[in-house]
């Protein structure tokens, strides 16, 4: 039986409790942008979330390295942050019931 998958990648995913974070507020002067350009990081105020799209990703199942695959999120109700898609092929070992 599959447990559980771990899709590590570039913009680490945090998918902690957000109502244990404290509040946090960015200054979006510590970026480098062009004069007068603001820039909104309002977004990070309530965790790392992730984008809708598609992503490479260092697939991990129980802890160990399945591979390098293309992974999808999408956009969830409600929040700012979009969740992995896994499906029984990409998790599931070679020739294996998992």
């Amino acid at each position: 039986m599959i447990l559980g998958a771990l899709a590590a990648w570039g913009p680490t995913l945090a998918f902690a409790d957000s109502t244990i974070v404290a509040d946090v507020q960015f200054n979006d002067q510590f970026l480098m942008k062009p004069r007068r350009q603001s820039v909104d990081v309002s977004r990070f105020e309530r965790g790392n979330p992730v984008q809708p799209g598609e992503y490479i990703a260092d697939l991990y199942v129980n802890g160990n390295w399945v591979g390098h695959n293309a992974l999808r999120f999408v956009a969830r109700d409600g929040t700012d942050s979009a969740a992995p898609c896994f499906y029984k092929a990409l998790i599931e070992p070679p020739g294996g019931s998992g």
